[in-house]
């Protein structure tokens, strides 16, 4: 299983908690990635491999770059299937 999980807004707003849910499924053998918004430059960290959509919709770029979601964890779910302006 592989869990996505949003930055802006949904990491960013409790790191303490998100760090020890990385840390938690991990250990059951689930993998977690962060998918975010952000372009490549506005470098984030992150106890998990971070994708950058370059504000394209995540759900779209997710699947062309051969990365496949089970779960999706996002505050703002509207841009999972849709780009920001």
């Amino acid at each position: 299983m592989r869990i996505a999980l949003d930055y802006d807004g949904t990491y960013t707003r409790a790191p303490a908690l998100w760090d020890a849910f990385i840390a938690s499924v991990k250990q059951h053998g689930v993998e977690v990635v962060c998918v975010t918004m952000r372009h490549p430059e506005e470098v984030t960290e992150i106890g998990c491999p971070v994708h950058y959509t370059g504000r394209e919709a995540k759900l779209f770029w997710c699947a062309r770059n051969g990365l496949q979601i089970d779960v999706w964890i996002d505050d703002m779910p509207q841009y999972i299937v849709g780009d920001a302006r």
